[in-house]
């Protein structure tokens, strides 16, 4: 993965994504990630699931005492707001989604 220029974001490498997606050695892959350019990849997959936890103010601030964000008020409303944006997205993507 690297950081897109200017953003926070990551992305896969397609080249690399690529490589590893055209392995043809039988034994099952399973990939991991949650970045802009999956997609691109999923006509390679045989199925693609997101699991998701729910979005009460209680997770969001055990979220922040393990990552050290989410401390203030306004910084757990950026999580919550991002997560109703981004969440439907995914799912929208998703074979199976829990």
């Amino acid at each position: 993965m690297r950081v897109v220029r200017g953003s926070r974001w990551y992305i896969w490498r397609e080249d690399l994504i690529s490589e590893l997606l055209s392995r043809d050695d039988g034994a099952a892959l399973y990939v991991s990630g949650t970045v802009s350019n999956q997609g691109r990849f999923y006509s390679h997959f045989d199925a693609v699931a997101s699991a998701s936890r729910p979005t009460s103010s209680d997770a969001v601030s055990r979220f922040g005492r393990a990552t050290r964000t989410a401390r203030r008020p306004r910084e757990r409303a950026l999580i919550l707001s991002e997560i109703a944006q981004v969440e439907p997205l995914l799912r929208a993507t998703c074979m199976h989604a829990s």
